[in-house]
């Protein structure tokens, strides 16, 4: 790998490490302040939203430009579950409601099947 590349790559890590720290920090600190303006916060959401997946795709760019075997089985397919789950489906309430109805019956199954059987 180039050397500036992977001194490029170290000081962004280094930046978005901070970056969260910060953010976690101040979200802890300043906890006990509600939101009053509701669209605004919603605007906000969606743009979030919109910026963290154009984000990724701009990552998983380079990365497949790097490596496309990398990208696509060790990233792209676990991303690819975790973006489904964190960005669609609380558009969706009850196709969510549903999925995890279905996993707790299965958890719930699973639990008793493991269940020790008492032997008289």
């Amino acid at each position: 790998m180039n050397k500036n590349l992977r001194y490029d790559v170290a000081i962004m890590s280094s930046i978005i490490f901070i970056l969260n720290i910060e953010a976690i920090v101040y979200m802890r600190t300043h906890k006990n302040k509600a939101i009053e303006n509701v669209v605004l916060a919603s605007n906000a959401y969606s743009i979030g939203g919109i910026c963290h997946t154009s984000g990724f795709c701009v990552f998983f760019g380079l990365l497949y430009s790097i490596s496309p075997h990398l990208a696509l089985l060790y990233l792209g397919l676990p991303c690819l579950l975790c973006f489904v789950a964190v960005m669609i489906a609380p558009g969706c309430p009850y196709v969510w409601k549903g999925l995890c109805n279905k996993v707790q019956g299965l958890r719930d199954w699973w639990e008793h099947v493991n269940r020790p059987q008492s032997v008289s």
